[in-house]
């Protein structure tokens, strides 16, 4: 599911113009530039039916979105959450479709000299077929 996941963030014009290929899973890179874009699989619930397991299975996924300015942050939240939301069936199979969960604005990180890391948090449950 992370793989198809990223490869369907990065399928995004808008997004890529904002972040390129800074999407990560479990941790953003310090080295890398912002903005950026870091995901992390929070929980995991496989579907049972009467009859036993079934292959639906929902997460819940984190999506943390980094810029520099507040509006960077914001765009990028922005850009990942039209895309999250346009999971349906069929189009990034095996995933099945994505519900935002919550929103969070965090205070800017004070980087030291000026600089400023901001952030905003997304949370989706996604489902997929294992």
């Amino acid at each position: 599911m992370e793989e198809t996941l990223t490869a369907w963030m990065l399928g995004d014009a808008p997004l890529a113009a904002l972040v390129a290929s800074r999407i990560n899973w479990d941790a953003r890179p310090q080295a890398e530039g912002l903005p950026a874009v870091s995901l992390t699989l929070v929980s995991t619930m496989p579907t049972q039916t009467m009859t036993g397991p079934t292959s639906l299975e929902s997460c819940r996924v984190q999506i943390d979105c980094w810029g520099t300015t507040s509006g960077s942050a914001v765009a990028v939240a922005r850009a990942v959450r039209t895309r999250m939301e346009a999971l349906v069936p069929g189009v990034a199979a095996p995933i099945e479709a994505a519900f935002t969960a919550g929103l969070i604005a965090f205070a800017p990180e004070d980087e030291g000299g000026g600089a400023m890391i901001y952030r905003r948090m997304i949370d989706f449950f996604v489902w997929y077929r294992r």
